[in-house]
């Protein structure tokens, strides 16, 4: 949906001079000081028609921003599919350390922006999920190992068994038990 056009608009880059932060290289005015300064330019303008107009400026460039951040996304995946296709793609682990630095830039950033914030929690889900799976495979190796050494133990003790029934003397039998469990 397209905009309306407004008065202001042939003034956007004063006033985003005037509105942006001292910090970020602008003056940092209220809206009050800006009101007054279009009045001494012979502009003269309600607080809250300033107001609207500065939000929907703010929210065009957040927009263009987020989006700006989408193109360049795009630009670095094909790129990125590019060099996979002649390397191979990282290992998880390479990854997981490139989310850890996304997440420490996203969480000192959302100081700035609150907003940032919300992005945090699911990409720390998405870690939290490889560690879990990560337990989980550690798990299931211990549980492998442990049922190939009972698997083991068992088919000892039936060779033994099977020593034990047989009609070999005493000797012979415990000579053979003997070398069936040695270690």
């Amino acid at each position: 949906m397209k905009r309306k056009a407004s008065k202001l608009d042939s003034y956007a880059e004063q006033l985003r001079a005037w509105f942006t932060p001292a910090d970020q290289g602008g003056e940092g005015l209220t809206l009050s000081d800006v009101r007054a300064r279009l009045a001494d330019s012979g502009f003269a303008v309600s607080l809250s028609r300033l107001s609207t107009w500065w939000s929907a400026e703010q929210d065009r460039q957040m927009r263009d921003q987020i989006l700006g951040r989408i193109t360049s996304g795009a630009r670095l995946s094909a790129d990125l599919e590019k060099r996979f296709a002649k390397d191979p793609p990282p290992e998880i682990e390479t990854l997981l350390k490139i989310f850890r630095v996304l997440i420490m830039q996203m969480s000192l950033q959302g100081q700035a922006n609150p907003d940032i914030l919300k992005l945090v929690g699911p990409l720390m889900t998405h870690v939290m999920g490889k560690l879990k799976l990560d337990d989980h495979a550690a798990d299931r190796d211990l549980e492998l190992r442990r049922v190939t050494l009972l698997e083991a133990k068992a088919a000892k003790a039936d060779q033994a068994e099977q020593v034990e029934h047989s009609a070999l003397s005493e000797a012979e039998k415990a000579e053979r038990i003997r070398a069936i469990f040695k270690p």
